[in-house]
């Protein structure tokens, strides 16, 4: 299988000038998305609101610990391999990964 490279972007702000003036068309071609975006996080506010927000931020650290340790322990890194090859065997395809390891983990 092949990977493709991850390209890093800077901030939007500091992209290359040429970049920065198609800023008003882009957003201007893209209104709709934008809309969405803003009512979507509207909505996640409003149920982060509802759910409480401490009982969330608590949740997310226990989520985040946990992902944290799945990484630690499912992922071969010696050598260094895409995180698909690094997280076999998978359920089909790329999905799944790792399956067998987490369910020892969390079982």
């Amino acid at each position: 299988s092949r990977t493709r490279p991850v390209v890093v972007h800077p901030p939007l702000l500091q992209e290359p000038e040429e970049v920065l003036r198609l800023i008003p068309e882009f957003e201007a071609r893209n209104q709709i998305d934008y809309e969405i975006v803003r009512l979507a996080n509207a909505r996640l506010d409003q149920l982060a609101d509802e759910y409480g927000k401490d009982r969330l931020h608590a949740d997310l650290f226990q989520f985040r610990a946990a992902l944290e340790k799945v990484r630690k322990e499912c992922i071969k890194q010696d050598p260094p391999v895409p995180l698909v090859e690094a997280a076999k065997p998978c359920y089909y395809s790329d999905n799944g990964c790792g399956h067998e390891c987490i369910d020892e983990l969390f079982p």
